[in-house]
């Protein structure tokens, strides 16, 4: 879960059994970095919100530019509508939440639950 995605890219050279490894280490230097003052390619912004890489980081990709990661599942956030968006294949269930506040999600028992906030209010 980040607010605008992981993107495939980034894990190019990592094998998959090690994407969760690969992604809590380069979190911790993005982490590092930011407390340093200094760039950090997970933080930047991409050329479709102005920014000075290719793809944005876990705060500014855009939901057009999120490629399916085979064995990773992802929930996001950053680029709002107004309809719950999914970019699923057979290995790979991808979410966008950000509608401006009309769903919500519940992760509970291992699964995943996309809610509305109008049906919890008309309950």
């Amino acid at each position: 879960m980040t607010h605008a995605g992981f993107h495939q890219s980034w894990l190019e050279n990592v094998l998959p059994g090690r994407y969760r490894e690969y992604i809590d280490t380069v979190c911790a230097d993005a982490w590092n970095c930011l407390n340093r003052g200094e760039h950090h390619f997970l933080l930047g912004r991409g050329a479709s919100r102005s920014g000075d890489q290719l793809i944005g980081g876990i705060n500014w990709m855009d939901w057009h530019e999120l490629v399916p990661i085979p064995g990773l599942n992802q929930l996001t956030g950053h680029t709002q509508s107004d309809a719950v968006r999914y970019h699923n294949v057979v290995d790979s269930r991808n979410i966008c939440l950000d509608t401006g506040l009309r769903h919500y999600a519940v992760f509970a028992d291992g699964q995943l639950d996309i809610k509305s906030y109008k049906e919890l209010i008309a309950s």
